[in-house]
């Protein structure tokens, strides 16, 4: 057989394989395949274990058992995505002529090779799976973890998107961490820490403290344990610092320590309590107060200490 035979051969088959007929198919199972991911995302978001509404109440602010929902529809979502695109693949090489069965019967010998180059992969989704049946963390929830602190966006099959309080998003194996601290479980502590002039009586202190751990713990939706004054907690130099503590929802400690700053300004205006003096402090470190001078001394000499120099109308 010449080479212009060979030519005309292959060139008949490959018009063939990508005839109009063909090319319709492989585009009609895109189109049913992309149909049935919509679907299945619909029927798995309607699953027994998920809550109605949780779409629009947002991943952050959902209690325990929804950011559970919410991530195991992400990582059925997921699971369902790679099945039908696989499927979808092998459905298209089948309809260009390309014979999948082969392809199928060689799986254990290239899964056996891929298996030794891909030890990260396994091991990265059966550490999620360890993660999600063990309930580490979900969805929504405040976690560091491999060396990010952020909010868990999205948990998939392999990987996890983290995002921390400056706006990255982190894309994180799950294989690749020992050790992850939750911060959503339970209610967390709010801690305010108040320094005060050394000169104001303790006892007033105290008072204007209480007076607005109550108001705080009235007015506040954060609270889970109401504010209290621990007392005096530290001296130093020529102030004292007071200690407010209390316990507030997952991720609201820190609004709930600005509002106990808030109230302890409003009530230490009222009263007149000062701030400490941070001259003062200086002094009582032992460091020079500022000095002030008439002004930069000429080149080449040295400016005179502040209150040393020729009298005035001397000689």
């Amino acid at each position: 057989m010449s080479v212009v035979e060979v030519v005309q051969r292959y060139t008949i088959e490959i018009l063939e394989m990508f005839s109009a007929a063909n090319l319709l198919r492989a585009l009609a199972v895109l189109v049913v395949g992309q149909i049935v991911v919509r679907l299945g995302s619909r029927i798995i978001d309607r699953l027994p274990f998920t809550s109605r509404g949780l779409a629009k109440r947002g991943a952050a602010g959902a209690p325990q058992d929804e950011r559970r929902a919410l991530t195991l529809r992400g990582i059925l979502k997921s699971v369902l995505r790679f099945t039908v695109h696989a499927l979808v693949i092998l459905i298209i090489l089948e309809t260009f002529g390309v014979r999948t069965s082969s392809l199928l019967a060689g799986a254990g010998v290239v899964g056996l090779a891929l298996g030794l180059g891909a030890q990260n992969l396994i091991r990265d989704v059966l550490a999620g799976m360890f993660i999600v049946y063990e309930d580490q963390f979900n969805v929504g929830d405040h976690v560091t973890w491999a060396g990010v602190t952020g909010i868990v966006e999205e948990m998939g099959l392999r990987v996890a998107k983290v995002r921390d309080f400056g706006g990255q998003l982190h894309f994180i194996p799950y294989g690749v961490a020992d050790k992850v601290t939750n911060h959503t479980r339970g209610t967390m502590r709010a801690l305010v820490e108040v320094p005060v002039s050394f000169d104001e009586s303790p006892r007033r202190v105290l008072d204007a403290l209480s007076e607005a751990c109550r108001s705080v713990a009235e007015t506040s939706s954060h609270v889970r344990e109401a504010p209290s004054v621990l007392g005096i907690t530290s001296l130093e130099g020529q102030r004292v610092v007071y200690t407010i503590v209390a316990r507030a929802e997952a991720m609201g400690q820190w609004a709930l320590e600005r509002e106990i700053r808030l109230a302890v300004s409003e009530v230490f205006q009222r009263m007149n309590i000062n701030p400490p003096d941070p001259l003062g402090e200086a002094l009582a470190r032992g460091a020079a107060p500022p000095v002030e001078t008439g002004g930069p001394a000429p080149a080449g000499e040295p400016a005179p200490p502040h209150g040393v120099g020729p009298a005035a109308g001397g000689s």
